[in-house]
């Protein structure tokens, strides 16, 4: 899978009209140059007849090659006497010819068969906004993680915590430009707030994104609550049933402050069932925490820890809150 159907459909819808846009500006120019400009007129319609001509020749048989060249010889001349008579009138010689916003795929997204790097860009874009990574939190990425608000000094427990950060930076590189060339699995981050976790989470969601597959980011909180939603609610719920296919099938789940969520039976059913149909299926899954390590053992049954724990793996960050850090400086 890569980008939902709707995604695809929204973006192409937006290729059509724009193609169009530009035609039926051109199509304007064109038609207001005709009344001062009859010349210009008159080649034109001789030039929509070059199909027909070519045509004709073709069935009329005799010197077909020679009767073919002249016909694109005056098709060429006439072209010629065209653009000879718009700059002669203060105008550029492709005036009347659509304006594009990308030249290569004249607004189609396709380049021949292949898909142009401006429809690659809008795909990207759309997929964005639909996976919930918009706004502030799209803006994370790796080459903004800034290292350096981590201290170089080993603490208490003999961990430098910028070494620990640059570590976890590179095995988050690692998970992205290897996602879906093996089995993708997922990322527990466990740690403080203010760490960073969420940012390394996003900043590796971004890469996925960016390698053309689909990705959903969602608070533990709003992803459960539609488990609850779909059990309890109306039997129509749609909105509620397309979000649970969509947190179980995408190719990528960033699944944020877990632990944050109502604490229940059906808040723990629902989390054991998105966490263990994801890894059977083998769909890579990002989960995000503030809690310990202790504190999720006290909070979640033991099926549910022995996948994080055992299935994901586990990414610590330590140091003093970034939060704060900036807001010192």
């Amino acid at each position: 899978m890569t980008y939902t159907k709707e995604v695809i459909k929204k973006v192409l819808e937006g290729y059509e009209g724009k193609a169009k846009a530009a035609e039926g500006a051109a199509e304007g120019r064109k038609l207001a140059l005709y009344s001062s400009l009859p010349e210009l007129r008159a080649i034109d319609g001789a030039l929509a007849e070059t199909g027909m001509r070519l045509v004709r020749a073709a069935l009329a048989g005799g010197d077909i090659e020679g009767e073919i060249g002249r016909i694109k010889a005056e098709n060429l001349a006439l072209q010629a006497r065209r653009a000879d008579i718009l700059r002669a009138s203060g105008y550029s010689a492709d005036y009347t010819e659509p304006v594009y916003q990308c030249a290569p795929c004249r607004d189609t997204g396709y380049v021949g068969a292949d898909m142009c790097a401006c429809l690659k860009r809008e795909l990207s874009k759309a997929g964005l906004e639909a996976s919930g990574l918009g706004g502030g939190l799209g803006g994370c990425t790796f080459d903004n993680f800034d290292l350096s608000y981590y201290s170089a000094e080993k603490g208490d427990n003999a961990v430098c915590p910028r070494d620990n950060a640059a570590k976890v930076l590179s095995i988050c590189k690692d998970y992205a430009e290897n996602f879906g060339a093996r089995a993708s699995g997922g990322l527990f981050f466990v740690a403080p707030t203010g760490l960073g976790k969420t940012h390394l989470a996003l900043s590796t969601a971004r890469r996925v994104m960016e390698r053309g597959f689909e990705v959903i980011y969602g608070d533990a909180q709003s992803i459960l609550y539609s488990f609850e939603r779909d059990r309890f609610g109306n039997d129509d719920d749609s909105e509620a049933e397309e979000a649970i296919r969509r947190y179980m099938d995408c190719d990528l789940l960033v699944m944020d402050d877990l632990g944050n969520e109502y604490t229940g039976p059906m808040a723990a059913r629902s989390l054991f069932k998105l966490v263990n149909h994801r890894l059977m299926a083998g769909r890579g899954t990002i989960i995000c925490t503030n809690l310990s390590l202790a504190e999720m053992q006290r909070r979640y049954d033991e099926a549910i820890l022995s996948r994080l724990v055992g299935e994901y793996t586990l990414l610590r960050l330590v140091g003093e809150d970034i939060r704060i850090l900036k807001k010192k400086l």
